[in-house]
């Protein structure tokens, strides 16, 4: 870009962007302004390619970015686990309440995995009827799971975005 120079002056550098220099105005060393490169006011940063620049930072933040997905997926499973243990326990509450056939295969099975994920709630309450104690055990254990379920997702998905930098990209 020459302008038609007049004899003895020189042309300013420019940075590539637009025709714009490394200042708008006149470089003298006394000018109170400060650079935005934090260098003299006239100099001129040397081009930097895009490749370079991203090497270190987007390695890390795509590393960043599977750690927080891999926790944010183990967060999900963990919620859904508990979902699940408690809708457990609460088809084995359901299953003292209609006739079913004990010597079936799956109602054998929901009793046998029910009775041993109610862990400590089994006898929680004693009361005279039997089924008032199996709800009342088996349903404080099923919001028992839920909670932990839920509380352990929270924290999971709490440290993702810690590990993310409390990005949402």
């Amino acid at each position: 870009m020459h302008h038609g120079l007049v004899a003895g002056e020189q042309e300013e550098p420019t940075s590539g962007r637009d025709g714009a220099g490394a200042s708008d105005g006149p470089a003298t060393p006394d000018s109170s302004a400060p650079s935005p490169t934090g260098t003299d006011v006239g100099a001129v940063e040397p081009p930097v390619r895009v490749d370079d620049r991203r090497r270190g930072p987007v390695a890390a933040v795509g590393a960043r970015r599977a750690v927080r997905t891999i926790i944010n997926l183990l967060a999900v499973t963990v919620r859904l686990i508990g979902l699940v243990l408690a809708a457990i326990l609460l088809v084995r509450i359901a299953l003292a309440f209609v006739p079913v056939n004990p010597g079936n295969v799956i109602v054998e099975w929901i009793v046998g995995f029910a009775d041993i994920i109610v862990w400590g709630f089994r006898d929680l309450f004693l009361p005279t009827d039997p089924r008032i104690g199996l709800v009342a055990n088996y349903g404080l254990a099923a919001v028992f799971w839920m909670a932990v379920g839920l509380i352990a997702a929270a924290a999971l998905s709490g440290l993702g975005l810690r590990v993310a930098g409390r990005s949402r990209s």
